[in-house]
C-alpha cells in the first residue's frame, strides 16, 4: 500500500522554529494549546486545567511547568498534539533546565530565535532525542537556510504559527519555495507537495480537515478513514486509479491485522515479502488480497520472488536495470520471463540486428558520441551482439545518429512547409544550395514533384525560370562556373516579368503548355486546345 504522508505540506519541522525542538516543546504545552488550536467539544470551565474559565486563563495555567502533564494530557486527547509531541513535551518539563539554561517557554524560546544559539539548541535537542535523525538533519538545513538570511514563511517564528501559515492554501507557494531553497524537499516530494497545493486552491479539504503531517497520519491510519484519504490523494494527483484500488483493498487487511508479518507501511512491507523465508507467505497473501494475477503468480513462483541479478522489490531492480552494465541482464530474464510482448521483443530484436550489422559503417563522430554516452565497453558488446540494447540505450544511440550520420541528417520532405534535400546531379561538384531548395519547393506541385524524383536540373530550372526569378540569380551566385551548361542568363540585369491575367473565353480554365520553355517575359493567352 503506498504510505499517505503529508509531510510535504510543512515537511515535519517547517512549520517549527526549527532551531530547537524545545520550542516544540513550550508551545504545544502552554500558548498553541488555547490560543491558536480550535477546541471542540469543551465546556468551560475545564476540570483537567484547574476549572480555568476561558482560554487566556487556561493558557496562564499551562505556562507553568508544574501543570505541564495535565495540559499535555489534556491536548492529547483533543488531538491538538501527536503522541511523540506528549512524550517530548512531558520529557522536556522534567529537564531542569533547557539550552543556555533556559527556563520555561518564554526563556527557551528566547534563546533560540537568537541564530547564534541554533547550534547549541539543536546539540541540546539530539542530545536528550528531542528529534530523530531525519528531523535533526531537517532542521540542520533550515539552520543552515536561516543564517544565509532566508526568512520563515510569514516571518513566522514557532511550531504552531509556521504551520498555521503554511495549512492556508495561499502560503503554500511560499512556503514550498522556502522548504525547496532549504533542500527539504528533493524533486519527487516537491511535485507531490505541488500537486497537493494546487488541489487545495481548487477547493479540496485535507482529510478530516488534519492539520500538519503527524496529525493527517494519525488520521489516514484509522480503518474508518481510508476511503476519505485515499479519495483524497486519488484527486490530489498522488496516486493513480489502480493504486487507490490496491490500497482499499489492503487498508482493510492492514486495519485487521492481517498484513504479511503484521507489516503497516509499504516500506516494511517490502522489506519483509524481500525475505525468501516469506515469499510463500507474501505470495499467498496477494493472491488473497487480488493484488496478483495468476500469470503473476506463476511468474512470482518461476523467479522465486527475485528480479535480475537477484534484485527484489521494485526500487532494487529498477536501480539495477539502470545501471548499463546490467541492461543486457536484465533484457534477458524479461524475454525468459516474458516481460516483454512477443510484437515489442520482435522489434527489438531487428533493431538490434541492424544496429550489429550497420555498426561497421559508423562514422567516426558517431562512435565518438556513443563512446561518451554510454561507455566505449557498452558499444563494443553491442557491436559483438553481446549487448542487446535497452530502450534506454537505443535512445541515447538515436541522438548520436541524428546529430553525425549523414544519412539521418537528410531533411525529409513533409506537408508542414519544410524544406528537403534533392539528390544531387551530375552537373553539380557540390552540395545544393538550401536557397535554391526553398525555391523549388514553393513551386507548383506538378513541376516540384517531379524535381523531387530527380528529374535533370536543366528542366527544373527552366521552370523555375517561368516561376521563380529570382531562382537564377541564386544559382548565379553559388554555381557561376555551371550557368553554361545549365543555361542561366545573367540576372544582373534581370527585370521581373509583368504577369497578365489570361482571359478565357471558354469557361473551363486549361493549363498553359510547359512542354517548351517559355521566351516571353509575360504569359500569353493559351491557344484553344492546347495540352500539356
Amino acid at each position: 500500500m503506498q504510505n499517505i504522508e503529508y509531510k510535504n505540506l510543512v515537511k515535519k519541522n517547517l512549520g517549527t522554529l526549527i532551531a530547537s525542538a524545545v520550542l516544540v516543546v513550550g508551545i504545544l504545552v502552554g500558548f498553541s494549546i488555547f490560543v491558536n488550536a480550535q477546541i471542540k467539544n469543551v465546556v468551560f470551565p475545564v476540570s483537567q486545567l484547574g476549572n480555568c474559565t476561558d482560554k487566556n486563563e487556561c493558557k496562564t495555567y499551562c505556562d507553568n511547568p508544574e501543570n505541564a502533564e495535565a495540559c499535555t494530557d489534556f491536548a492529547l486527547e483533543h488531538n491538538l498534539i501527536s503522541e511523540k509531541e506528549s512524550r517530548r513535551a512531558k520529557k522536556f518539563v522534567r529537564l531542569e533546565t533547557g539550552p543556555g539554561g533556559c527556563n520555561g517557554m518564554e526563556q527557551c524560546e528566547n534563546y533560540c530565535a537568537d541564530l547564534n544559539n541554533i547550534d547549541e539548541c539543536l546539540s541540546f535537542a539530539e542530545r536528550n532525542n528531542f528529534m530523530d535523525d531525519e528531523e535533526l538533519v531537517d532542521a540542520r538545513k533550515v539552520a543552515q537556510a536561516l543564517k544565509g538570511g532566508a526568512q520563515l514563511p510569514g516571518g513566522c517564528q514557532n511550531h504552531q504559527a509556521c504551520e498555521s501559515y503554511c495549512h492556508e492554501p495561499q502560503n503554500m507557494d511560499e512556503c514550498l519555495v522556502f522548504a525547496e531553497k532549504a533542500g527539504l524537499m528533493n524533486s519527487e516530494e516537491l511535485q507531490e507537495a505541488k500537486k497537493i497545493a494546487t488541489a487545495l486552491k481548487r477547493g479540496l479539504k485535507h482529510p478530516g480537515d488534519c492539520r500538519g503531517k503527524d496529525e493527517c497520519e494519525s488520521y489516514c491510519r484509522a480503518p474508518e478513514n481510508i476511503n476519505e484519504c485515499l479519495d483524497f490523494a486519488q484527486r490530489a494527483g498522488l496516486m493513480d486509479e489502480k493504486e487507490a484500488e490496491e490500497a482499499r483493498k489492503i487498508g482493510p487487511l492492514m486495519a485487521r491485522g492481517e498484513m504479511p508479518g503484521g507489516c503497516k507501511s509499504k516500506q516494511t512491507c517490502e522489506a519483509y515479502c524481500g525475505n525468501e523465508e516469506h515469499t510463500q507467505e507474501c505470495m499467498e497473501f496477494a493472491t488473497k488480497a487480488g493484488l496478483a494475477s495468476p500469470e503473476e503468480i506463476e511468474r512470482f513462483k518461476a523467479t522465486g520472488g527475485k528480479g535480475p541479478g537477484g534484485c527484489r522489490g521494485r526500487e532494487e531492480c529498477e536501480a539495477f536495470c539502470n545501471n548499463s552494465d546490467n541492461q543486457g541482464a536484465c533484457f534477458s530474464f524479461a524475454k525468459e520471463h516474458k516481460l516483454i510482448g512477443q510484437e515489442e521483443l520482435e522489434h527489438i530484436e531487428k533493431n538490434s540486428k541492424e544496429i550489429r550489422e550497420g555498426s561497421d559503417n559508423f562514422s567516426q563522430e558517431v562512435l565518438v558520441c556513443l563512446g561518451d554516452k554510454l561507455g566505449l565497453e557498452t558499444v563494443q558488446k553491442i557491436q559483438s551482439g553481446a549487448l542487446t540494447p535497452s530502450p534506454r540505450i537505443g535512445e541515447a544511440m538515436q541522438k548520436c545518429f541524428q546529430e553525425f550520420n549523414p544519412q539521418t541528417q537528410e531533411r525529409e520532405h513533409v506537408d508542414n512547409g519544410e524544406p528537403r534535400d534533392f539528390p544531387q546531379n551530375e552537373v553539380f561538384d557540390k552540395d545544393i544550395p538550401e536557397e535554391f531548395l526553398n525555391e523549388v519547393h514553393k513551386l507548383p506541385d506538378d513541376i516540384r514533384r517531379p524535381a523531387e524524383e530527380g528529374v535533370d536540373f536543366e528542366r527544373i530550372q527552366r521552370d523555375i525560370n517561368d516561376f521563380r526569378p529570382q531562382t537564377p540569380e541564386i544559382l548565379n551566385e553559388y554555381y557561376p562556373e555551371k550557368q553554361e551548361s545549365l543555361n542561366i542568363e545573367h540576372p544582373q540585369e534581370f527585370q521581373e516579368p509583368t504577369f497578365q491575367e489570361p482571359t478565357f473565353q471558354e469557361p473551363t480554365f486549361q493549363e498553359p503548355d510547359f512542354s517548351q520553355p517559355s521566351t516571353s517575359d509575360s504569359f500569353s493567352e493559351p491557344n484553344e486546345g492546347s495540352t500539356i
